[in-house]
């Protein structure tokens, strides 16, 4: 009996949470950096990717699908170039006023210091994240994102991303 008093009174406070208006980014472009798809070597993050990400349109501001396409050059070492060409597909899952929390999957060729010079890798990344725009500046969104990097080589490998703040990213939307 307890717990049913208790299911009903947290159910009530769902009824008392003013409902804000959701980030509307239906049909905007995002360009930005973001390096959550980059090569990482030591634990270090990857280079930064030159970004751009496009809000799919829809009949709800609150349904936002995005595409992001990335690409990337970084040198390590002053020997090695790391290259990232890559993509990936976010729904937003939470719309909130100043705040998106999506899921997504991603995918991206890698070439790098930790691949061998004659090769290069194919990343796939499931991933979950939260994108926030601070107060009065709606259209610059802050990303952060936590995700498995499952690397297709030889031999197959897997790490996670989103451990260190060298792994965030940073859109304008126009």
């Amino acid at each position: 009996m307890r717990f049913v008093r208790y299911s009903l009174f947290l159910l009530s406070l769902c009824f008392l949470v003013p409902i804000a208006p959701a980030k509307d980014l239906r049909k905007k472009v995002g360009v930005g950096i973001d390096s959550q798809l980059s090569l990482a070597s030591s634990g270090q993050p990857g280079p930064a990717s030159l970004s751009f990400k496009y809000t799919l349109p829809a009949a709800d501001k609150t349904i936002n699908t995005q595409l992001q396409l990335l690409l990337g050059l970084g040198i390590v070492e002053q020997k090695t170039a790391t290259v990232v060409a890559g993509g990936r597909v976010l729904y937003t899952v939470v719309a909130e006023d100043n705040c998106n929390v999506f899921v997504g999957v991603g995918g991206a060729y890698l070439r790098g210091d930790s691949v061998t010079s004659t090769t290069g890798i194919v990343r796939v990344q499931p991933l979950g994240g939260v994108e926030f725009f601070l107060f009065g500046l709606e259209n610059l969104g802050f990303t952060a994102s936590l995700g498995l990097n499952v690397d297709l080589g030889s031999p197959i490998s897997f790490s996670t991303t989103g451990a260190s703040f060298g792994n965030l990213g940073i859109h304008y939307y126009f």
